[in-house]
């Protein structure tokens, strides 16, 4: 049913967006037959959404990579590619230029911290209103006795 202002075909297109939004940027070992076909009938519909495409994969590329030299070129690309996206991400990166050339070279990682901040946060989420000493003999934030 269809509310008085449109609610309901508002909330379908914004599904459908997010939908062809995750298999733009889902790289294509993790799509399946369908998927890969639903998101080449895409790219072939719209140049916009290829071009997006083509540079979110080169992004994630580069990242898993660490291919810090090809930084600037995928940077001019997407300034370039008018899609106000990827040209407001392609700034926030230059802002930011050397922290992520850096992180690039970097052969550290901060997965393992930010697993622990993650897990900490998801206990306090669970914790939160119920605070006294016994449940938090429950749930110990800290394993290794630091």
């Amino acid at each position: 049913m269809i509310g008085d202002d449109g609610r309901q075909i508002k909330r379908a297109d914004e599904e459908k967006r997010d939908a062809a939004s995750a298999l733009v940027e889902r790289g294509e070992s993790q799509l399946d037959a369908d998927e890969q076909a639903y998101r080449q009938a895409l790219c072939q519909h719209s140049a916009a959404i290829a071009t997006a495409q083509a540079l979110v994969e080169d992004f994630g590329r580069i990242v898993r990579g660490r291919a810090h030299a090809e930084l600037d070129a995928w940077l001019a690309a997407a300034a370039g590619s008018r899609i106000a996206e990827l040209v407001s991400f392609a700034r926030g990166i230059r802002r930011d230029k050397d922290a992520v050339a850096a992180a690039l070279r970097s052969p550290y990682s901060q997965d393992q911290v930010e697993g622990h901040v993650n897990r900490v946060k998801m206990l306090k989420r669970q914790t939160y209103g119920r605070a006294n000493f016994e449940l938090s003999t429950r749930y110990p934030f800290c394993e290794s006795g630091v």
